[in-house]
């Protein structure tokens, strides 16, 4: 409270417990990100939401337009999503990214993997064997001997990216 004025809910000597402009401005901003988000989908998956047909043309011309006239679209598009459900919009939003998320996070994790075997994390090949039974030590190890020997003589990284995809197809096997 500042000045006599609360952050979340507007004072004007009556009560009437609307929000302050601050908390309307962080939710705009919270539906401008989530516009941006609904412009980077294709047109099938912008058409699996529950989202209003204007709301939606509005996404879709978004795509082609320039930076300036893009930051006005996304004002405009923000306008009509603010009008409807925009949470759950926003659920049914995170529940289409969670499969890009889960595919990005294992991406990661072989990339990781495949570090600190290169580096000579032995402990890491035999929990690996532990946890994937298809993993076979002796290919691992060719694989990781042929990507070390690459990283020393400036060659481009082929052993590298097999011993990412041996790992990636195993990992994925699970």
């Amino acid at each position: 409270m500042q000045d006599g004025y609360d952050d979340e809910v507007a004072d004007d000597g009556v009560g009437s417990g609307r929000p302050s402009k601050s908390a309307l401005k962080r939710e705009f901003v919270r539906i401008q990100g989530l516009v941006r988000r609904l412009a980077a989908l294709s047109d099938s998956q912008l058409a699996a939401l529950p989202l209003e047909d204007d709301a939606r043309e509005a996404v879709q011309a978004l795509r082609r337009m320039k930076r300036q006239a893009m930051e006005r679209q996304v004002r405009y598009a923000s306008g009509l999503i603010a009008r409807s459900d925009h949470a759950a919009l926003a659920a049914a939003l995170d529940l289409l990214e969670r499969p890009q998320r889960t595919a990005v996070r294992a991406f990661h994790e072989v990339e990781a993997w495949r570090a600190r075997l290169i580096a000579g994390d032995r402990e890491l090949l035999a929990d690996l064997v532990a946890r994937y039974p298809a993993v076979e030590a002796g290919v691992v190890e060719g694989l990781i001997e042929d990507a070390q020997r690459e990283a020393g003589s400036g060659r481009p990284a082929r052993a590298a990216r097999a011993l990412f995809r041996y790992l990636a197809a195993q990992r994925g096997a699970d």
